[in-house]
């Protein structure tokens, strides 16, 4: 899956929830998608081949970084990850 499709199909499951995004491209390749959802700050990471997930708990001083908390070796694993985070809320 290319870039724009892979950006196209997690930001239609965001958008799905309402949830406002924030894109950041790479000249490398890799983007990130940012989201708050529920107080929380959420980091989509991707090089277009393996995908991270990071979470930022509100009231939390966790710093963040761009290793994420878990990484996923295809995006229907990160598209589970992110469902799951949702339903938690």
């Amino acid at each position: 899956m290319v870039k724009e499709e892979l950006i196209k199909t997690i930001t239609q499951k965001l958008n799905q929830k309402e949830i406002r995004w924030d894109l950041l491209e790479f000249t490398s390749g890799a983007f990130m998608v940012d989201f708050h959802y529920m107080g929380d700050f959420y980091s989509i990471q991707s090089d277009t081949v393996t995908f991270g997930l990071s979470k930022m708990k509100k009231g939390t001083e966790t710093e963040f970084n761009s290793v994420p908390d878990k990484t996923f070796d295809t995006l229907d694993m990160l598209l589970n990850e992110l469902e799951s985070c949702m339903n938690q809320g």
